[in-house]
């Protein structure tokens, strides 16, 4: 088996640029909600506070799926992408494409 991965850049200009700030929920969610639902039973009860994280992104107008990429010596919008190979048999066993 061995693995490699690359950059692949998106097709846009810098010109299509922007910030973007998402809320990420850090708990795992259904998990804690159903838990919660169990717990609301139970006198006394109080829901905790969710703990939000704002996380900032440049992405791309033109493409919002593509991400803000440094990778070595290579950065700009693009994705990054993971193979594995069986060696002995030249046999494709994964490929995975992510934004960031």
């Amino acid at each position: 088996m061995a693995a490699d991965g690359t950059y692949i850049p998106a097709n846009v200009s810098k010109e299509s640029w922007i910030e973007t700030e998402a809320e990420t929920e850090l708990s795992m969610q259904s998990y804690l909600d159903s838990l919660d639902e169990e717990l609301s039973k139970q006198p006394g009860f109080k829901k905790p506070p969710a703990k939000i994280m704002k996380k900032r992104r440049t992405t791309s107008k033109t493409d919002p799926d593509s991400g803000c990429i440094n990778h070595g010596k290579k950065s700009g919008i693009g994705y990054l992408m993971e193979a594995t190979v069986d060696c002995k048999h030249g046999i494709v066993t994964g490929i995975d494409v992510y934004c960031q």
